[in-house]
């Protein structure tokens, strides 16, 4: 009976061979526990390969070079002139007072003309007589029965009075005060019936044809100046804003305090309500470089083969691509302005640059919302 019940336990195999039942058993479970490890492993290498990594990335925008310059101004007159009588004497009218506008042409002020207009009656009887000896003489130095020298003479006596007649018609025109330009009268220096000498100023006249505004630049933004696109003022006591505003003239040498003045001007068409000696706000656009550039943040570029380079996220494919930028300076705030290789509108990758390859799956981190803070809502 022993004999059969070992017989029994034993099973055939391929060589010829028996193997005991339990060591048979034995490679069975481990044949089946490697093929179980081996399968485990090719998932797992699989899975590797298909990893997706989060990446954060910004969308950047073309933005223009020009940049607002500001600066304190005041708004001025065009010009402001004082006027005066070439000729002396008591003023017997004066028309105008302070705050009236005047028309170019008009008469401003009127000197008692009583004395010019007798000394005007003596020229034109001085001139009338020496009119005629000249052309009496005249004739006879023609005929030759006048000698050369005393012709002259009389011929000098005749231009003398003829100058001396313009010279007090003149006088008698400059006794009325005319203005010169349309303005407004500023200050009246004199009273009616005052006595005044040639040349004391007797009103001051401002020309309100343009008005201007006057600021102080310092020597390191003089030639900004002249690189404006766009200028305009505020003058918010008037509640006049964004007044367009025209270059008129840079100081060629700086005041005391090392500044330039620089003016501009503007229609006063357009402000209606702004005076000379209001405070005004002048805001300068300027561009410096022309053209439209896009700003990245700095550790969004890193180099690539010694190029300046970033990763552009595709939505289409939900990988990254290389490509290479052209840097042009450093901003405020950590930026970088770039020139060319990106365009507008584009997902730049701003953070784990330095472990990603070309065409790597990649997804969009979120950002996290300020008002949302741990993503509870």
């Amino acid at each position: 009976n022993r004999e059969k019940e070992q017989k029994a336990v034993l099973v055939p195999v391929n060589s010829g061979g028996t193997f005991p039942l339990k060591k048979s058993l034995s490679l069975g479970i481990l044949a089946l526990s490697l093929g179980v490890f081996t399968s485990c492993g090719k998932m797992q290498g699989a899975h590797q390969e298909e990893v997706v990594r989060y990446v954060k990335a910004e969308k950047v925008t073309s933005t223009s070079s020009a940049k607002d310059y500001h600066f304190s101004g005041k708004v001025k007159e065009n010009r402001e002139v004082n006027l005066s009588f070439r000729v002396g004497g008591p003023i017997a009218r004066l028309l105008v007072k302070e705050g009236d506008y005047v028309k170019k042409g008009e008469v401003i002020a009127q000197i008692d003309s009583r004395d010019y207009e007798i000394k005007l009656q003596a020229a034109e009887a001085q001139f009338k007589q020496t009119k005629g000896e000249y052309e009496r003489h005249k004739e006879l130095f023609k005929r030759k029965k006048l000698p050369a020298n005393t012709f002259d003479r009389i011929e000098a006596g005749y231009l003398m009075a003829q100058s001396n007649l313009k010279a007090t018609r003149n006088a008698l025109k400059d006794t009325k005060l005319i203005a010169p330009f349309s303005g407004y009268v500023h200050k009246k220096m004199v009273e009616n019936f005052e006595t005044v000498a040639p040349g004391r100023p007797v009103v001051s006249l401002i020309d309100m044809k343009k008005l201007e505004v006057t600021m102080n630049v310092p020597e390191s933004q003089l030639n900004m100046v002249n690189q404006v696109s766009k200028a305009s003022c505020d003058v918010k006591t008037a509640n006049n804003l964004n007044i367009p505003l025209e270059l008129s003239s840079i100081g060629e040498k700086s005041n005391k305090d090392n500044l330039f003045e620089v003016r501009f001007s503007f229609d006063p068409q357009n402000a209606p309500d702004v005076r000379p000696g209001m405070n005004a706000e002048v805001i300068l656009l300027v561009n410096n470089n022309g053209g439209n550039k896009i700003y990245v943040p700095v550790e969004s570029v890193f180099y690539k083969k010694n190029s300046p380079s970033v990763w552009v996220y595709q939505q289409s494919t939900s990988s990254v691509v290389l490509k290479n930028v052209k840097v042009d300076q450093i901003m405020d705030g950590g930026k970088l302005s770039i020139t060319s290789g990106i365009n507008d509108g584009e997902w730049v990758v701003t953070a784990g640059v330095h472990s990603l390859v070309v065409n790597q799956k990649v997804n969009l981190s979120k950002q996290r919302s300020n008002t949302n803070i741990g993503g509870e809502l």
